[in-house]
């Protein structure tokens, strides 16, 4: 039996399935970040072949029964990693060489067997794509942290602070987010109204320890902070970058929208996953453009992986193999 192996490798967690050619899932496991831009290429290969292995031992298979791999990664795999993931797969028994697909196609791949929809996805960056004919026809936004991803954790995350810090400095209006951010770096307790006002040198004291922690981290790590925009309730400042994040997210989805493609939108993402408000704003907003879309929600791109390499070795994935493949996945033990 051809066995086909489907892996989901982002820079927090890494998933990889392996599947039989008729579409059921046999063996699934979960790791550490695989990517090589986000932990170095020396750690993401030791991840991935961790989760690779570990998933063949569940599935009770050897390497040499996998015809295909997809990985599927925001921004893809360089000639380097290609040839690295490649010498790890066939340590592993595996002679098939690694395919790369982007992140975004994986997760909406992981909603829906039909060949043409929309992609959505906010977690700690954002971006949408349009898909025609089993294709990625437009991408908008996934820009990264430091050019784009408009409403995404990261961008959420970064207005969340500088709000607190606008608030501190007495040049923005006083705001429940400075309680809150203060309150995640451990300098002062929630609920105190004026925490952190105590002077230093004219400046609130508690900026300079906010700061110097705040240097340290790898700026993506800013993302953390979008909690904080949604624990804030009715908070003026919050709902405010709410609904910046919201129609961003719109914007972004509206540049890939096209009248004659209906198909499901997938809604990918930590952000619009855990906050139902904002995920109900975007989908009021995009009613405007996508009349009637079916918005279809997905934890992660791996079904996604495993359907592209099943695709990859000429199974036809329809309704019955796609649900074959994501009701089999959630039905094993490690899932």
């Amino acid at each position: 039996m051809d066995c086909v192996l489907g892996v989901d490798v982002g820079g927090s967690s890494t998933r990889c399935a392996v599947a039989s050619s008729a579409g059921r899932c046999l063996g699934y496991a979960k790791g550490g970040g695989g990517n090589p831009i986000s932990v170095g290429a020396h750690a993401a290969i030791e991840t991935v072949a961790g989760g690779i292995g570990l998933a063949l031992e569940r599935a009770k298979i050897g390497g040499e029964r996998i015809v295909a791999v997809v990985f599927c990664m925001a921004g893809g795999l360089t000639s380097e990693d290609t040839a690295a993931f490649g010498d790890t797969l066939r340590e592993l028994g595996i002679r098939a060489a690694p395919t790369p697909a982007g992140d975004l196609f994986g997760n909406f791949c992981s909603g829906t067997w039909q060949t043409s929809g929309y992609l959505l996805e906010s977690g700690t960056g954002a971006g949408a794509l349009r898909i025609e004919d089993g294709e990625v026809a437009k991408t908008s936004d996934g820009l990264g942290w430091l050019l784009g991803d408009e409403g995404s954790g990261f961008w959420i995350g970064r207005r969340v602070v500088r709000a607190a810090l606008a608030d501190l400095d007495d040049r923005g209006p006083r705001t429940r987010l400075t309680e809150l951010v203060l309150g995640r770096l451990g300098l002062a307790r929630e609920g105190q109204p004026d925490c952190g006002r105590d002077l230093v040198d004219g400046r609130p004291a508690v900026v300079i320890p906010a700061l110097r922690m705040i240097y340290k981290w790898r700026p993506v790590e800013l993302a953390g902070f979008a909690a904080e925009a949604f624990a804030a309730g009715d908070d003026a400042v919050a709902a405010a970058i709410r609904e910046e994040a919201a129609l961003s997210l719109d914007n972004t989805l509206a540049a890939v929208s096209r009248p004659g493609i209906r198909g499901p939108v997938v809604i990918a993402g930590s952000v619009l996953l855990n906050n139902p408000g904002l995920l109900d704003r975007v989908k009021g907003l995009a009613a405007r453009h996508l009349p009637q879309a079916a918005f279809i929600p997905v934890p992660d791109g791996v079904a996604g992986a495993v359907t592209l390499a099943l695709r990859q070795i000429g199974v036809q994935v329809g309704r019955a193999q796609f649900e074959a493949i994501t009701d089999s996945l959630a039905a094993l033990p490690n899932r």
